[in-house]
Formats: structure tokens, sequence, C-alpha cells
């Protein structure tokens, strides 16, 4: 995997499909000021991927609600990300997503961030969380039979707007409206009191 962490991310321009359906191109320099959530997947019509696509589709709104972007990533085309929105949840499709799906057809975007399984070729489970300067603050990577939790990856992304805001550092578990300690010894003490 290639470490990012602390560093900015390098831009891209990808195809892909909007939430509403149609072909268009992705930009990351399109979301200077927001929070990115690069939602790396390995393949569509599969089995654990719709299923994390659909509860981060849940949730988009509260993305947006922390000034968050999400956008979801896998090495198919964007035809056949359409093909994959327009067959039903039912029928082994995901239906409407409220967020983009990404086409990482020559691999770019796997291979800049380090997150290709080897044997198939695809892309590992990964969130890579990009803040609003464009820095790498998370990165993220299961292998390819665990699935993850939308509910951590948006605590991640308060957790990050938080420590920006105030400079405080979040313990294990935080969420906004719980303790934070200031980066030094005696709040640590006094944190753990």
């Amino acid at each position: 995997m290639n470490q990012m962490i602390g560093r900015v991310s390098p831009d891209f321009k990808v195809a892909g499909v909007s939430e509403t359906g149609e072909l268009t191109s992705y930009q990351l320099s399109d979301y200077k000021g927001q929070h990115v959530v690069l939602f790396f997947y390995p393949l569509d019509f599969t089995f654990v991927c719709p299923l994390e696509l659909l509860e981060m589709s849940k949730m988009a709104d509260e993305f947006k609600k922390e000034n968050a972007v999400i956008l979801g990533v896998s090495i198919d085309s964007e035809h056949t990300h359409a093909a994959w929105r327009n067959t039903a949840v039912k029928d082994g499709g995901i239906g409407n997503l409220n967020f983009p799906l990404l086409a990482d057809v020559n691999r770019e975007l796997i291979n800049t961030f380090g997150v290709m399984n080897q044997d198939p070729q695809v892309a590992l489970r990964a969130t890579v969380i990009i803040d609003p300067k464009g820095v790498v603050r998370i990165q993220h990577v299961n292998d390819l039979p665990l699935g993850r939790s939308p509910h951590e990856i948006l605590r991640l992304v308060k957790a990050i707007a938080f420590h920006d805001e105030h400079g405080d550092v979040c313990p294990p578990n935080w969420e906004p409206g719980h303790k934070s300690l200031k980066p030094n010894a005696e709040s640590l003490i006094e944190y753990q009191g």
C-alpha cells in the first residue's frame, strides 16, 4: 500500500455515473473545500459490494451534512456501473444510489492509492478520506470478504473536522459531544482520571 497519509492527494479525472444515472466525468479538484471519501470496492454485480454501497447510500445525507462527498470506485466501466444501477436490488443490482460511481478501468486510482488486490487485480475494500485542503487523512484497507461500517467512516470524517477546528485529538470511540483531549501528557492524565 502506498503511504499517502499527510500528503496532498494527486488530482485525477475519470469517467463515472452520477447519482441521477448520467454518464459524466469526475475530477478530484472539483471537490476542493470538501471531505472526499473514496470508497473503493472490487467489482459490480458481486456480493458484499452491493451491501456496502446500499448502506453508504442510506447515509449519504449524513455525510453531506459534514461537508463530505462519497465517490464509489471500482475497475468497472461507467457503462457497467450504469447497468448495475439500472438493475433492481431484488435482481442483484443496486438501483439508485445517492452518490456517484467512478470507473477506474485503467487502474490509475487503485495504483495511485496502493489498494490493488493482486489476484484478481481489483480494488481491495479500501476507504481513503481526503480533507478539504486535499490532504489524505485516512487510508483503511480491508481484505475482499470483509465489509466496512459506514458509521465508522462517518465518525472518522467528523473526527477529522473536529481536530482541524479545535486542535484536540480524538480518543478511541470518540463521537461529537464526547470528551477530547489536548495532545499533551497533562491532558491525557486528566482524560484518564
